[in-house]
């Protein structure tokens, strides 16, 4: 497997074998809720509990905070701009799902206890909870020093072992940070989450799947520091107030010298036969594809006059299929998927793609065909809306490159 969709895949330091893939197919389901939620409107009223969380990842800690209903079995991840759900299985001892991801965070009375990742990481990581009063940014990052710097604004990243990138920040006087980092071709880190005390950046991500921790010296025009990916590694870089590339929109994907189409037999059968087609390569496990999918949904619906058809092939894991389904079935109701998946098992992830493709480092691989499926682009990753300008730019793409393959 190519280093790079290893680090993107959460497996780069697995040794992996090759793995001959099955392939199955799921059948399709009905709209559902979004997946995202917001605490209870009578919150205040029923007094939410909530804990500071801390993820031991090897040498570093990534904080997160959760919140919990005090009577439905129900719960979230908190940050300022986005409120995971989570599913309270038990409460005694504390059980909590992420749906979709398809991973239970775990405590025993002393609110010790695992993140259950192993199907993705294929390791646990322990975790400590503290009861805190209320979510805030300081909860999350306590430190009593003003921020001596506004790192508010854009930022251009050079990040080891992935390149060049961009990182977009917006600062409150107090020092509560948010945005996001852009590498290339893989996408963002979703919403961080973190504040500036003194010269010194901290801020997190947790997802379920992703664990990420920013820390960085920082002054007016410098950044300099580590990013942490929990279950794959340590990345030092640093960044400066440059202009960045638009690495969001430069892709390497290609096709092959001399290859115009992809080799999938489905393509030649219905719906897809004569129709244009958006190929999508996805996981159940991967964020980023799910900041992706409802755009998908959306460009189903607008061009169904036009014919336009998804083939969604979900890479996954080996290991329980039937928690494979669940996952994928809780996928379609969060975004509304109207479509079936294909299923691909394999820890080589990278084998799962297309033979046709060179450089598709990135992760989800989204290729649109032409009606006579013809490769019209190659797309690798996606921007979620922590960095609101980045992902307008790619949806753009996305309606321009839809429009061109629905001509008729």
């Amino acid at each position: 497997m190519k280093r790079w969709l290893s680090l993107v895949a959460g497996l780069s330091f697995m040794a992996l074998a090759a793995c001959s893939s099955r392939s199955s197919t799921a059948p399709a389901a009905g709209s559902g809720s979004v997946a995202s939620v917001s605490p209870p409107h009578d919150a205040v009223a029923l007094a939410p509990s909530y804990y500071r969380v801390e993820a031991s990842i090897d040498d570093h800690i990534v904080p997160f905070i959760i919140g919990i209903a005090p009577e439905k079995p129900e719960g979230w991840l908190w940050s300022p701009d986005e409120q995971l759900p989570l599913v309270v299985e038990s409460r005694a001892p504390l059980v909590l799902r992420i749906p979709v991801r398809g991973i239970e965070l775990r405590f025993d009375s002393s609110l010790h206890g695992q993140w259950k990742a192993a199907y993705y990481f294929k390791r646990d990581f322990p975790l400590t909870a503290t009861k805190i009063a209320s979510p805030s940014v300081a909860a999350l990052f306590p430190g009593t020093d003003a921020p001596a710097v506004d790192i508010s604004g854009s930022w251009r990243f050079d990040i080891k072992e992935f390149g060049v990138g961009r990182g977009t920040f917006r600062q409150s006087p107090q020092g509560d940070i948010a945005g996001t980092i852009i590498p290339p071709e893989v996408g963002d880190l979703r919403h961080l989450t973190g504040r500036v005390t003194g010269t010194r950046l901290r801020a997190s991500a947790f997802d379920g799947i992703h664990g990420f921790l920013v820390e960085s010296a920082v002054d007016r025009d410098k950044l300099a520091g580590e990013w942490s990916i929990a279950g794959i590694g340590t990345f030092p870089f640093t960044a400066t107030r440059d202009a960045a590339p638009p690495t969001h929109l430069e892709m390497k994907a290609r096709m092959r010298p001399g290859k115009t189409r992809l080799d999938i037999p489905a393509l030649d059968k219905p719906p897809f036969a004569g129709n244009p087609v958006i190929v999508d390569y996805f996981g159940s496990w991967c964020p980023v594809c799910m900041d992706l999918t409802p755009e998908l949904v959306r460009l189903h619906r607008e061009h169904a006059a036009d014919g336009l058809q998804i083939l969604s092939i979900s890479l996954e894991p080996e290991g329980d299929e039937t928690e494979t389904t669940k996952r994928l079935d809780e996928f379609r109701a969060a975004f509304g998927v109207t479509w079936p998946f294909t299923i691909k098992y394999g820890d080589d992830f990278a084998a799962g793609l297309p033979p046709e493709l060179v450089d598709a480092n990135g992760f989800p691989v989204t290729i649109f065909l032409r009606r006579d499926h013809t490769v019209a682009a190659v797309h690798t990753g996606f921007v979620s809306t922590a960095s609101p300008a980045e992902h307008a730019d790619v949806v753009t793409l996305f309606d321009r490159l839809s429009d061109e393959i629905s001509k008729r």
